[in-house]
């Protein structure tokens, strides 16, 4: 399959996450970046923060609405 790939974190877990009082927030510690699926990095702050089914359903709708807002397509369509 040929996936849109992008610079990803991998490592987006709670304790990587700068967040300033204003709620914007920066990701810190970069180490394990490299391109690839940007649903990884979704995925993996799902399984970071221990989210249940549902959790993660309602995360990957949000991620697809904001994608499909910014691009005009879903980033979880398949390719023919």
């Amino acid at each position: 399959m040929d996936l849109p790939q992008c610079l990803c974190h991998i490592d987006a877990n709670v304790d990587n996450f700068l967040i300033f009082p204003d709620h914007s927030a920066k990701l810190l510690d970069w180490e394990y970046a490299g391109m690839c699926d940007p649903l990884m990095d979704v995925s993996m702050c799902a399984i970071y923060s221990y989210y249940e089914e549902e959790q993660t359903e309602k995360l990957l709708e949000l991620y697809s609405a904001d994608q499909m807002t910014k691009s005009g397509s879903s980033p979880m369509q398949t390719q023919p």
